[in-house]
């Protein structure tokens, strides 16, 4: 059964599996339908993300030289706590590939979430924030994106506390590319 050529497939990609080459096969198989985007899963190996980005990239190239569109590629982010990382020590999620420095030292933790920010930017990925934006890690997220941070009003879509969307691109409740906006917190009444 084919796929009818009016819907747009995502797929994931998780550039940090132990078995790449199979991974990196299941991806080509996952192509032969009409994707438009590939989603990166998170993890800590910055070579092994790079090595990930290349391949879709060579990918890309393939598809253009066939008439095919180029894949849009967003790459999850979480903005490392020590609760979030104790979280992951102790019950990590299926996939998540996160090595016991990472767990263990928030300051490796910041690092490599930086390291990996700026491979995106290197390679035109769109990044999607999986943790919560609070009070806390705020000043942490801003340093990481600069200026390219879009929020969701929170009041207009309550899943933007769970998920932030950021990209590079004027954002309408900002005065200036580099000028990022805190989301708003709901009062409790």
């Amino acid at each position: 059964a084919s796929i009818p050529p009016n819907i747009s497939l995502a797929v994931v990609y998780n550039p940090y599996e132990e078995d790449i080459q199979g991974e990196n096969l299941r991806l080509k198989e996952k192509l032969l339908y009409n994707v438009n985007t590939i989603y990166l899963q998170f993890g800590s190996d910055l070579t092994k993300l790079r090595g990930g980005v290349e391949f879709i990239n060579v990918l890309n190239k393939e598809r253009l030289q066939q008439g095919k569109h180029s894949l849009k590629i967003v790459g999850s982010v979480m903005i490392p706590s020590k609760q979030m990382l104790a979280r992951f020590r102790f019950r990590p999620w299926a996939g998540l590939v996160l090595s016991e420095e990472f767990l263990n030292d928030i300051n490796i933790a910041n690092k490599a979430v930086k390291g990996m920010i700026e491979i995106y930017r290197q390679y035109k990925v769109e990044s999607i924030v999986e943790t919560a934006i609070s009070e806390k890690n705020y000043l942490l997220f801003r340093e990481l994106f600069q200026e390219e941070c879009v929020f969701v009003d929170i009041d207009e879509n309550p899943k933007a506390e769970a998920a932030c969307l950021t990209k590079i691109k004027q954002s309408s409740i900002s005065s200036s590319n580099n000028d990022c906006v805190s989301p708003r917190k709901k009062t409790r009444k």
